[in-house]
This record gives structure tokens, sequence and C-alpha cells, in this order.
């Protein structure tokens, strides 16, 4: 059928034309941005779940932020407490050495002096970010107060969104603390110390305690390495966590790349 109104070829031509310019447009904005995908009207469903996606991606990251501060604080506590052995160690020998015939205490407590001001000092030093786990300033009996926690990990379940934390006590870590009850101060109430602190060790002035004085440190010593290995076995966990939140984000770049991301090859 021929008409002087309707142009069938060129309605069917004009069509095509629509189709060629429609996918032109796909073909430079998927050039341009790289994404088949890149906005709801592309795909709601696909569109959607990216960005979700895209979103606790940041999340993670800041989640990996978080744990590189805690690994410095852990690590600064960590090596200040490997510090503290090796001074209680040369401590331990000086009370031996005093314990022995015709030797000059006098001279021998000038050194302890010296080791007991030197543990003060790392424990004093072992701050990072203004924030020092060996010499505290609270008060350790209270469960608020006595304890840190630090950002393990987020997760994302049908419930909701999560943010796991792994706890630092206190007890374990504080030294010297400004209202009592460090691993160093004395505590009457513990059986094993005797009520006596590490600043009050004289061989000079009480040469009848050399005995208390050695077992004392001994004590104390095996509490410290107690608390160093507590806080590498953290450091270790916090670096474990790091990784895996990393490759976590690696593996979201791919899941999203694989959703929304146009593929250059296709012709």
């Amino acid at each position: 059928m021929t008409s002087i109104l309707t142009n069938a070829g060129a309605i069917s031509a004009l069509q095509s034309l629509r189709g060629i310019s429609s996918a032109m447009l796909d073909a430079q904005s998927a050039t341009s941005t790289g994404m088949r995908i890149d906005a709801a009207d592309d795909n709601a469903a696909y569109w959607s779940i990216a960005t979700t996606m895209r979103s606790d991606k940041e999340t993670i990251s800041a989640v990996v932020d978080a744990l590189n501060l805690s690994d410095a604080n852990v690590g600064v506590a960590y090596e200040g407490m490997r510090s503290v052995v090796d001074v209680l160690d040369d401590l331990k020998a000086k009370i031996v050495v005093a314990k022995g015939e015709g030797v000059d205490r006098g001279k021998v407590q000038k050194e302890v002096t010296q080791l007991q001001e030197q543990i003060l000092s790392i424990t004093q030093s072992a701050s990072f970010n203004e924030v020092n786990w060996l010499s505290t300033d609270i008060d350790l009996s209270d469960p608020v107060q006595n304890r840190t926690d630090l950002i393990a990990s987020f997760s994302r379940e049908k419930t909701g969104v999560s943010v796991s934390t792994m706890s630092v006590s206190f007890t374990e870590t504080s030294l010297f603390n400004t209202q009592g009850g460090g691993l160093f101060q004395s505590n009457p109430s513990d059986p094993d110390t005797n009520g006596q602190a590490l600043l009050d060790i004289d061989v000079e002035a009480h040469p009848d305690m050399l005995e208390s004085y050695l077992a004392y440190v001994d004590v104390i010593n095996e509490r410290v390495i107690d608390s160093a290995a507590t806080l590498g076995a953290l450091q270790n966990r916090l670096t474990i966590q790091s990784s895996f939140a990393e490759d976590l984000m690696d593996s979201l770049d791919k899941g999203i790349g694989n959703l929304v991301d146009a593929d250059m090859n296709e012709g």
C-alpha cells in the first residue's frame, strides 16, 4: 500500500536511527565512565547493590585506619614492656650481687636506683598520640575506666550492620598509676608481693630484705612477661585483621566491577 499521508519507510528508518543513536549514547557513556550501570535507571537492582557495597568499602577503609592506629598503640606498649623486662633482669642481678659478702651495698644501691629510674622513664615514654597504657591516671577498680575497646571489624548482616571490638585491660598493662594499683606499686592484699613496691627497693638501707626483694622482682617480672605476651598476641591479631580487611576491600572492588563495569571488549 502506498499512502501520501503515512510514509512507513521513513518511520522504519527513523526507528532504526533512534536505535543506533541510543546504542551510540550507551557506548559513549560506557567509554567515558567505564561503567555499564552508572545510575539507578540503568539497572535499579545492580545499582543499589553496588552503591551499598561501595559504602561498606568506605566503612571498612575507616576500620583499617582504626586498626593501624590501634596497632601503633599496642606496639608502643609492647616495646615498653619488653624494655622493662630487660631492666628487671638487670635489677635482679644487682640484688644478687648485694647478697655477697664484703660488697659495698651503697654502690650497688646507686646502680639499683638508676635501674629504677630507667624503668620509670620507659613507662612514661611509652606513649603514642598522648595514649600511654603503662603509665596511667585512672581508677583501676572502675570497670569503665580500666579498659579500652579497639575497633576490630565491620560486618553487614540481614539484621543490619555491626562493629566488633577487642578489649585491653589496663589492670594488665598499667605499671604505674597515679591513683595506685599499678603492677609496680604496693598492694598489701597481694600475697605474692607482700605489699612491696618497685621504687622502694633499697639494698643499702634494708640488707635484711634482699631475699624478699629478689622474690618480689621475680614475681613482677613474670607478670610483665605475661602482659607483654598478651600485647604481642593482640598485635598479631590486629595485623591479621588489617590484612583481612584490605583483602576484603579488594574483593568488594571486584564484586562491584562485575556488577556495573562495562565490558570494553564487547562489540
